[in-house]
Formats: structure tokens, sequence, C-alpha cells
């Protein structure tokens, strides 16, 4: 399973940086990716890592959709 959590790590970052980059960080598509590898990374015990992505995409949440 550990295989599979850095699979999918790689994927998200490469999928959230191409999202950054041609739909812009604001983009909620953009930010489901952010947090889909938020939680990629605290799966794999990677918590330090995890949390200031998961400030940073609820804190663009709620400039993108309001408080």
């Amino acid at each position: 399973s550990d295989g599979q959590y850095n699979e999918a790590e790689e994927l998200f970052v490469q999928v959230t940086e191409t999202r950054k980059r041609v739909l812009v960080e604001g983009h909620p598509d953009t930010l489901t990716s952010m947090a889909y590898l938020a939680f990629t990374l605290k799966g794999q015990g990677l918590t330090y890592k995890a949390m200031p992505l998961m400030e940073d995409c609820f804190g663009l949440l709620t400039i993108v959709l309001g408080p």
C-alpha cells in the first residue's frame, strides 16, 4: 500500500501543478487536486507536509466560495 501512496503522490503533484498553470490556483478543480494531494500525504504519515497544503487549500476555498 505504501507504493500506491507514493504513486498517487507523484500523480497528484503533477495534476496539481498542471491545473495551477492551466486553470489558475483558485479554480475549484485545482483546489480539489490540492486537497487530494494533502490527503495522500496525510495517509503516508507526512502530516507536516499535508497541513500547510490543506491550510492553503481551505484559505483559497474561502476566498473563492466565500465564508
